[in-house]
């Protein structure tokens, strides 16, 4: 493929321009560096430039042949959104996931904050009314201090301070509330919400801010304590379920699956920035689908997931079907459509024997098939046209050994003068004049016609010629029938076909021969043997056909004179 000027000339830009700027980059000094990075920026737009003419030339060849853009829009249909298909329900999967195991750790956080007040007398407690608190058993919150939240609590929410997560669960009495420190790597509550979930449960602080793109969460908390004064936040390890097995293996057993659940402090501004509890739980794909599919008869839960599988195996067995079918019409597509190409450009060199021999029943079948039976018809009609191109030569060359084979058209004969002329009808015809002396020094002259046209009259006339040149060398030229034609006859006999017959004075000519004693053959009468002369009262001399039958030949006038007749006999001569 024969590249543009333009493509050339944006090739040796970013080839200069990539050499220029790596050899000036390592020769450069300090004022050299914005021509290092102007060499660079002019290489990239260059790159730009050409990968974008590829692309362009690459969609232009894919959309030209038909056997690649059915393959490219079969790739896009069938291929392409398997990947995207499977990324979509990954992604689904992990969505719904995480969801459900953000929402059963905070109903477990829940449950355990509640079950500690109902447990646990000794744990700190605080009350208030009117947003302010009137008790406290923990130092960081005063009496009086402002406690906006302490009336309103529903259910456990999170607190910050002392530089711990505090959990604060509502006491049952309206403005009561009791803590549970949460940042305590001894505390229980962080295992029993383990427990009963199943998860890895970790608890951390991050800080909310609302920026342009959304809402941006830091999670590392060291990292921010230590940009700014006050008493660093502890975070509590991360807590196993008691009883649970073991981290395990694999895409089922291995624990990737990770959910956050977020929720705002309850002494939090209100405008950003902020703290945020976040409470992490870790499980494993196989733990998920067993509580998803938990039931209390365990067959019931086993019989839905058996379902769920069956299902989508059917579902994946169809697609694949699918494809693998669209796959396979379009390479017999792809195929017939190339093969019809090629044979069709090998016919445009002049090779007419190719052929598709396509099994396809389709529309394209059809078409192979047709294509077939053209390239058929015109193979067998270029045959046949050289066929008898070459036919025709040997007629022309047969033709002109025939016009070979006969006399010269003039000739004066001691006696009479010839004057002839013999254009057939077809290539090849039947008639026949000679004249030739014989032994005895007569003159003989000869007229013959042998019926139809064509190859085998020729070969006739051939024989007959032979065949009397023959008997007038050997002397049987003494005018009597019963001797000339046995040997016509046997000549005959011996190589003519049923619908050939050679006779002499086949017609009855009439020859007008003149004072001046010339016989004129450029009509298209014949002269027979044997024939006789009919004198005029004007003294010309007809030749009539001794025996013959009266049919004239085309252009034939009759002219009457006064005549007498005198035999003449082969060989003979007869003065006026």
């Amino acid at each position: 493929m024969r590249l543009r000027k333009s493509t050339r000339i944006w090739i040796g830009v970013f080839l200069v321009a990539a050499a220029g700027g790596a050899l000036a980059q390592r020769l450069a000094s300090d004022d050299a560096g914005c021509l290092v990075t102007l060499l660079q920026v002019l290489a990239v737009a260059a790159l730009l430039v050409l990968l974008g003419r590829g692309a362009a030339s690459l969609f232009k060849l894919i959309v030209r042949r038909t056997a690649l853009r059915l393959a490219f829009s079969y790739f896009l249909i069938g291929v392409v959104p398997i990947p995207l298909l499977a990324a979509l329900l990954f992604l689904t999967t992990y969505i719904v996931a995480h969801q459900y195991m953000a929402n059963r750790i905070r109903r477990e956080v829940t449950a355990v904050g509640e079950g500690a007040v109902l447990r646990r007398a000794d744990l700190p407690s605080a009350s208030g009314r009117g947003g302010r608190v009137e008790t406290s058993d923990v130092p960081w919150l005063k009496p009086g201090a402002a406690a906006a939240w302490i009336d309103g609590l529903a259910r456990p929410g999170f607190l910050v301070a002392d530089g711990r997560l505090w959990l604060v669960a509502p006491a049952g009495k309206p403005g009561s509330v009791r803590f549970l420190d949460l940042s305590d790597p001894g505390s229980p509550w962080l295992q029993q919400v383990a427990d009963l979930t199943g998860y890895v449960i970790g608890a951390e602080l991050s800080e909310a801010s609302d920026d342009s793109r959304g809402i941006n969460i830091k999670a590392d908390s060291d990292a921010k304590e230590k940009e700014k004064p006050g008493p660093k936040i502890l975070e509590p390890p991360q807590r196993r379920p008691k009883g649970g097995p073991p981290p395990g293996n694999g895409v089922i057993d291995g624990e990737w699956i990770h959910a956050f659940y977020l929720e705002t402090v309850l002494d939090a501004p209100p405008g950003p920035p902020y703290h945020v509890a976040v409470l992490t739980g870790t499980s494993s794909p196989r733990l998920l689908l067993d509580q998803l599919f938990a039931q209390g008869v365990k067959d019931v839960g086993r019989i839905f997931w058996i379902a769920f599988v069956a299902l989508s195996g059917v579902l994946l067995i169809v697609y694949l079907v699918a494809l693998v079918i669209a796959f396979v019409l379009v390479g017999s597509i792809a195929r017939n459509v190339n093969r019809l190409t090629r044979a069709a450009d090998a016919v445009s060199r002049g090779d007419y024997s190719v052929r598709i021999k396509s099994k396809s029943r389709d529309q394209i079948g059809d078409l192979t098939r047709s294509f077939d039976a053209m390239a058929a018809s015109i193979e067998q009609s270029v045959a046949d046209r050289v066929e008898r191109q070459k036919l025709d030569a040997e007629l022309a060359m047969a033709a002109t050994i025939q016009q070979k084979t006969l006399p010269p058209p003039t000739a004066d004969l001691p006696g009479f003068s010839v004057h002839a002329h013999s254009d057939p009808s077809a290539e090849i015809g039947g008639d026949y004049y000679d004249y030739m002396v014989a032994p005895d020094g007569r003159n003989v002259a000869a007229l013959g016609d042998v019926s139809g046209h064509g190859l085998p009259t020729g070969l006739l006339v051939g024989m007959a010629k032979a065949g009397l040149s023959t008997l007038v060398e050997t002397g049987h030229c003494d005018g009597d029938r019963r001797v000339v034609r046995p040997h016509v006859r046997r000549r005959r006999e011996g190589g003519c076909p049923d619908d050939r017959r050679v006779r002499p004075a086949a017609h009855r000519p009439r020859w007008g021969l003149g004072p001046h004693r010339r016989v004129d053959l450029r009509r298209p009468e014949r002269l027979s043997l044997g024939s006789h002369v009919r004198r005029g009262e004007d003294g010309a001399r007809e030749l009539h056909d001794v025996g013959g039958d009266r049919t004239r030949s085309p252009g034939y006038h009759r002219q009457h004179h006064p005549s007498t007749d005198h035999g003449l006999g082969m060989g003979q001569r007869r003065h006026p």
